[in-house]
């Protein structure tokens, strides 16, 4: 029979693992082609899904659309995934000054709520 120490070891071990999927698999989700995905007219609004532990990332991946750097965001996913542990809080960001724009439906390459589709999609994965 488990002792109480290795039942909430192990649920801390499957919370811990669906998280780093939820974040993984939401991420993924967003830097999607569209229409699942974000709108891609410069690449720039894709690429500053950014994830942080424990901090709202601030800023953006690159000073403008042009100087778009999609490495950034990634190795953040990367390093969140691997360096996350419980009770840690994980945030994923978009900075750019139009992000709200695009999820309200102003392009028509994704749905409106594209943003909480991505969400939804990646939460039917970890079940």
């Amino acid at each position: 029979m488990a002792t109480k120490q290795q039942i909430v070891s192990e649920l801390d071990t499957f919370i811990e693992r669906a998280i780093i999927k939820l974040t993984v698999n939401t991420t993924a989700e967003l830097r999607s082609a569209p229409p699942v995905g974000t709108p891609i007219a410069t690449g720039w609004a894709r690429a500053n899904w950014i994830a942080r532990l424990n901090t709202r990332p601030s800023g953006v991946a690159g000073g403008s659309p042009e100087s778009v750097n999609d490495s950034e965001s990634t190795g953040s996913v990367a390093g969140v995934a691997a360096s996350y542990r419980l009770p840690s809080k994980v945030y994923i960001s978009n900075n750019v000054p139009y992000i709200t724009f695009l999820n309200e439906g102003s392009s028509k390459q994704t749905p409106r709520g594209f943003v909480q589709d991505a969400i939804v999609k990646a939460l039917g994965s970890i079940r």
